[in-house]
């Protein structure tokens, strides 16, 4: 598989954030224990990179076709 953004000229802190990435194993244990209309959020750190995970969605009593969730990943390098 061809890392998303190689090839691109793009010039990053942390070469790993190049790099391909799945979903933590704690965000999908959680996502697939919770339920449509819980937001969840998980930080996870190695030793040159932290990612964040989100589930937004809205509470059940609010949830109607015009809800849309999401599930967000964000990379950033951590600072030496």
């Amino acid at each position: 598989m061809r890392p998303p953004l190689n090839g691109l000229g793009i010039s990053v802190a942390t070469p790993g954030l190049l790099t391909p990435c799945s979903l933590s194993d704690e965000f999908k244990q959680a996502f697939l224990a919770g339920s449509l209309y819980e937001e969840i959020s998980i930080k996870t750190e190695d030793e040159s990179i932290k990612s964040y995970y989100t589930f937004d969605t809205e509470p059940k009593e609010e949830f109607d076709k015009y809800t849309h969730p999401e599930i967000s990943l964000m990379l950033s390098a951590k600072e030496d």
